[in-house]
């Protein structure tokens, strides 16, 4: 039986607006967070709609003297298109962090979490829904996808707190899919290749990371057209994407992303004199270099202490003792964590003189270099931080039981998965490799360099439902005719 377009459109806005209540009904019950990141984006999107300056301080007489540039900017810029103008009057920072009662203050954290977070949630939902049918036209994958991302216990999660990873997750999937309609067809392929630049762009400003992402495609584009005229002049090209790539085009992807994100580098510049888009980007890969300074065969506690909360990781500690643990535990002042901030234990710090404890670029390349001193214990060390990036948090306990249940059954795969299907395709000669691979590079990036926080693996949710979905379309008679 057929379903008709009307009718499955109606039926797919019936299921969007009846959502709504359940939804909110959820996140009304939870706490807002205002700790850690949650504070550094909250307070610099406040500041921002208030001051026009985009600065982490709580202290309103420092905003101006201390422009922060330690996080990427553009979600703090989305999130504070929620704030209403009567908080900004009302309200300061000082009464979210005193918990002062009052009615403006609990007014303050609520709107922007309700207008903005709760429209990236959908934004994202439906975006995958978008995604899997234009890839299949598919309808019933299609709504699956939605399904699993609407009522994933994680991004409901997410409308709660102010972090990038949901804005960060509709940005990868877009420039991963246009950078797959690039190399899939010919067809608006000077079209699919800017928008996989402009959402790249995008994306860089909301995760440092895939900055480096930019250079590696600019470099594989360098080499297919060098390739090209090589093969030209010798009569000769085997390469299996024939693809339309062009001086110009590969001018033009570059000044598209370089346009977006560049500016926000220069004003770092002008200051403090980094040409960056994150000055944390020290401090993470320092945490990861202090798991080198440690016994590389006591690194197998750590695959307890990174299970999901459960009894059965409670109950392993208690065998073996807190104690050979304590080292992973984030709230222990010797851990990793504590130690890496530490300018006289940490291993990178330790290492350092004078101002350099401070400069975040001496910090990244004294981390890198010792990294690079250690390969063997790296590589043990790289399985341990993707086994770690795989358990994404499903368990809040706001939610029922069977959507945590339902979470991580499509959610813990998706890491694992990724690096599978991506092997496979590199095998079997398959394009979605390129959907993959933005993903993929991420992937191996947060495991060989960082200590891999569950909720960096978040965004790859999304591709790898649409990656299931695209293979299970591909490989069963359950297909609906274009």
């Amino acid at each position: 039986m057929k379903i008709k377009k009307k009718q499955f459109a109606l039926f797919f806005f019936f299921i969007l607006i009846v959502s709504y209540f359940p939804l909110t009904k959820i996140i009304n019950a939870l706490p807002p967070s205002k700790n850690g990141d949650n504070a550094i984006y909250f307070n610099s999107a406040y500041n921002l709609s208030k001051f026009k300056i985009l600065s982490h301080q709580i202290e309103e007489f420092r905003v101006s003297a201390y422009k922060s540039v330690l996080k990427p900017p553009l979600y703090s810029f989305v999130l504070s298109l929620g704030f209403k103008s009567e908080d900004l009057k009302q309200s300061k920072l000082n009464c979210v962090y005193e918990q002062i009662p009052q009615d403006h203050c609990k007014s303050l954290l609520i709107s922007s979490k309700k207008i903005i977070n709760l429209t990236l949630h959908y934004i994202l939902s439906i975006s995958v829904f978008i995604t899997i049918f234009l890839i299949s036209r598919n309808k019933i994958y299609s709504l699956l996808g939605f399904i699993i991302i609407f009522y994933s216990t994680y991004f409901m999660g997410q409308i709660n707190n102010y972090m990038t990873e949901t804005l960060a997750a509709i940005l990868l999937l877009w420039h991963s899919y246009f950078l797959f309609r690039t190399i899939q067809s010919n067809y608006y392929f000077k079209i699919n290749f800017l928008l996989s630049a402009f959402f790249l762009g995008l994306l860089i400003l909301c995760k440092a990371i895939y900055l480096y992402w930019f250079y590696i495609i600019l470099f594989f584009c360098f080499i297919y057209f060098m390739k090209i005229q090589i093969n030209k002049k010798l009569k000769k090209f085997n390469f299996p994407y024939h693809l339309k790539f062009k001086k110009e085009l590969i001018l033009i992807f570059f000044v598209t992303t370089m346009l977006i994100y560049s500016p926000w580098m220069i004003r770092n510049f002008l200051v403090d004199g980094n040409l960056n888009i994150s000055s944390q980007g020290g401090n993470v890969i320092a945490e990861r270099a202090e798991f080198l300074n440690y016994n590389y065969k006591k690194y197998h506690y750590g695959f307890i202490w990174y299970l999901p909360n459960s009894n059965l990781r409670k109950k392993l500690i208690n065998y073996y003792n807190y104690k050979k643990f304590y080292k992973f535990d984030e709230s222990h002042p010797e851990s990793f964590y504590g130690l890496s901030d530490d300018e006289n234990k940490g291993f990178i710090l330790s290492k350092l003189k004078g101002r350099d404890k401070d400069n975040s670029k001496k910090i990244f390349s004294k981390s890198l270099e010792e990294i690079n001193n250690y390969p063997f214990k790296n590589s043990y060390l790289t399985l341990l931080m993707i086994y770690r990036g795989s358990f994404i948090n499903t368990t809040d306990n706001n939610f029922p039981n069977y959507l945590k249940v339902f979470s991580s059954l499509t959610h813990w795969p998706a890491v694992i998965m990724i690096i599978i299907f991506f092997i496979y395709g590199l095998i079997s000669k398959k394009r979605f490799i390129f959907f993959l691979s933005p993903s993929l590079f991420a992937i191996l990036s947060y495991a060989s360099l960082t200590d891999f926080e569950s909720r960096y693996a978040s965004i790859f949710i999304p591709i790898f439902i649409i990656q299931v979905s695209l293979y299970l379309y591909e490989n069963s008679n359950f297909k609906i005719k274009r």
